[in-house]
């Protein structure tokens, strides 16, 4: 995806590689946010925009957006509901969805939720629209996948 949000398949045949384009459509093509890209529940593509209110001190989020796209439609959708799932977003960009009621999270994890860092540990609540912080985490904090285990 380029940053208009135009989608492309790279095909990398080693005498002709190319990037096919899927999608030129993009609902959020001038959009001032951040984008990261997760995996819905049933395999698909969906890019996350982390709306920002930008100042000359500092940015802080205001509003999530969640688009999937279909491949076979070539189109994005807006994403109405989580499914029961949460994302933490990184401050480096990266982006990982769970159930929030997989066994192992100790109910800490709030399914319909994203989690991330602004200026500290908050959690945007999908249906309410609203972000609390959450007192005693370190603002510091980083997302572990299971990648950046095995790629040691």
């Amino acid at each position: 995806m380029d940053r208009t949000g135009d989608i492309y398949q790279c095909e990398l045949d080693p005498n002709n590689p190319k990037a096919v384009p899927l999608c030129t459509a993009s609902p959020f093509r001038y959009d001032p946010c951040k984008k990261c890209f997760a995996e819905s529940d049933h395999g698909k593509l969906w890019v996350v925009l982390q709306k920002l209110d930008v100042s000359d001190e500092f940015d802080f989020t205001t509003y999530f957006e969640i688009y999937e796209f279909s491949s076979e439609m070539k189109e994005w959708t807006v994403v109405r509901s989580l499914r029961g799932k949460a994302l933490f977003l990184s401050p480096q960009g990266r982006c990982v969805s769970v159930l929030a009621g997989e066994t192992g999270t100790g109910g800490f994890i709030k399914d319909n939720s994203i989690y991330f860092i602004d200026g500290s540990l908050t959690v945007f609540e999908w249906e309410s629209k609203q972000s609390k912080k959450q007192s005693g985490f370190c603002n510091l904090m980083f997302w572990v996948t299971p990648e950046d285990v095995l790629q040691r």
